[in-house]
């Protein structure tokens, strides 16, 4: 079902603030950092959270490495380094956020920024502006996602559609939390809990346990979260 759902997105791109937002990263940063302290808590009867922010670094580059070093997961990654390593010991947000904008544009993209890097920083930095002026989470996703889909037509050259504007601001309207509280955490659970048995385990021991032990339930339950999405992407389609 999840196939039939990515066909969707390709059709007519919808979620743009959230893939944009690189949320797959903190889902799966967070998910690992969960099992690993569940383990340490297991064997160990307490955990250490500097030495699971230490296997959490080589954790999140096998994620990178594994997606193609996507541009919005990049920053993510960047972020929240930052965030981890140098915030505790440097107070300046805004400088610290400018450094890596820096890094991230000059030193990765090769000081030409990609369009998905171009509009995953448009859509961060138009998010913290929105937050300052606008506390409802309506209004902030209802006028990044209008930015958003205005600047991709105009970065892709596309004539200015007002039923697919409108299609696509109610699907992210709608969507958005059942992807945020939903579908994203599931998915990176079930990705960390991979990444762990490959680690732990030998290849082909990790591969059986996932086919016949993880696979089979987190399917059926990761076809139960796209359902209702999947409805209301042909409903949208069939109603305009």
């Amino acid at each position: 079902m999840s196939w039939k759902l990515f066909k969707e997105y390709k059709q007519w791109g919808v979620l743009h603030l959230l893939i944009l937002s690189g949320s797959q990263f903190y889902s799966f940063i967070y998910a690992f950092e969960f099992l690993l302290r569940m383990l340490q808590r297991f064997f160990l009867k307490r955990s250490f959270p500097q030495i699971t922010k230490i296997f959490l670094l080589p954790a999140a580059y096998i994620y990178l490495q594994t997606l193609s070093f996507s541009a919005p997961l990049v920053r993510c990654a960047l972020l929240w380094i930052s965030q981890e390593l140098i915030r505790p010991y440097f107070k300046g947000t805004t400088i610290l956020l400018i450094l890596v904008f820096c890094v991230h544009l000059i030193v990765i993209e090769n000081s030409t920024p990609s369009d998905s890097a171009f509009l995953s920083w448009l859509s961060f930095l138009t998010l913290l502006t929105v937050q300052r002026f606008l506390k409802n989470p309506f209004m902030q996703n209802l006028l990044i996602s209008s930015l958003l889909q205005a600047s991709i037509c105009l970065i892709k050259g596309l004539p200015f559609s007002f039923l697919l504007f409108l299609r696509t601001m109610i699907a992210n309207l709608i969507l958005l939390p059942l992807y945020e509280k939903g579908v994203f955490p599931f998915v990176g659970l079930i990705t960390a809990l991979a990444l762990l048995l490959c680690l732990l385990l030998p290849f082909n021991a990790s591969y059986w346990i996932s086919k016949v032990f993880i696979a089979p339930p987190t399917t059926l339950i990761l076809d139960l979260l796209l359902s209702p999405l999947l409805v209301a992407h042909r409903a949208f389609r069939y109603t305009f």
